[in-house]
């Protein structure tokens, strides 16, 4: 970085966070700032040097750590639980069951993907949140397959034919059941497999919104950069 000091940061990932681990160290080292407008997004660029370590990696090296190290811990696990109570989350993205917060060097971002998968007008509101956060990314970051899933709302009949390309149209009553025959999401017209699907995707949409808003709104402040 020209005219200051590139700052370190660790990020720890659970197995099944690393994708959303990559994503960031990805985000990091994007060269997006707005030059001609003097305008930065989500960090100065060059600013920050990120490595990647997952569990092993961290508790083999943990003892060696300094108190001034920067870490980042995504998703909940061994390693993040003695962390988490100490963080100060963010109360609006609570309510949608996506913790993101930080206290001193140490931030946390995790989901409890029941809170959305459960309720319908909830995840609406955070679906409408989600797309307008996606449209402040250019399309390689925000063009990706989940987005398009989430987007395909054509309601239970087709997406269940189409196999669950819809996340919205699989709650409450089921669009198109014949008079008087509603079910409900939890009854057996659903499929195992399109169940898991779907949680799937409200998950996979949870823990990018979690990254990119952090990126966005959180990073520079976590990591002290002006």
């Amino acid at each position: 970085m020209i005219g200051g000091m590139v700052k370190k940061l660790i990020i720890v990932t659970g197995e099944k966070e690393s994708v959303y681990a990559e994503l960031l160290s990805s985000l990091i080292t994007l060269k997006d700032d707005d030059v001609e407008n003097n305008t930065v997004v989500g960090i100065k660029d060059g600013s920050v040097e990120a490595v990647v370590w997952n569990e092993d990696i961290y508790n083999d090296n943990k003892a060696q750590l300094g108190s001034n190290t920067k870490l980042i811990f995504i998703g909940k696990n061994k390693s993040s639980e003695t962390v988490i109570p100490s963080i100060r989350f963010d109360k609006d993205m609570a309510k949608y069951g996506i913790n993101v917060g930080s206290l001193g060097n140490k931030a946390v971002l995790y989901i409890e993907s029941n809170t959305l998968f459960s309720n319908k007008d909830l995840y609406d509101g955070f679906y409408e949140k989600y797309i307008e956060l996606t449209k402040r990314f250019d399309d390689s970051v925000a063009d990706t397959e989940s987005i398009k899933k989430a987007t395909h709302t054509d309601g239970i009949g087709e997406a269940f034919e189409k196999g669950t390309k819809a996340v919205k149209g699989l709650f409450g009553k089921i669009k198109g059941a014949p008079a008087g025959k509603e079910k409900n999401e939890g009854t057996d017209f659903f499929k195992i497999s399109t169940k898991i699907e779907s949680n799937k995707l409200i998950s996979d949409q949870m823990l990018r919104y979690a990254v990119l808003s952090f990126y966005l709104d959180g990073l520079a402040g976590f990591m002290e950069i002006k």
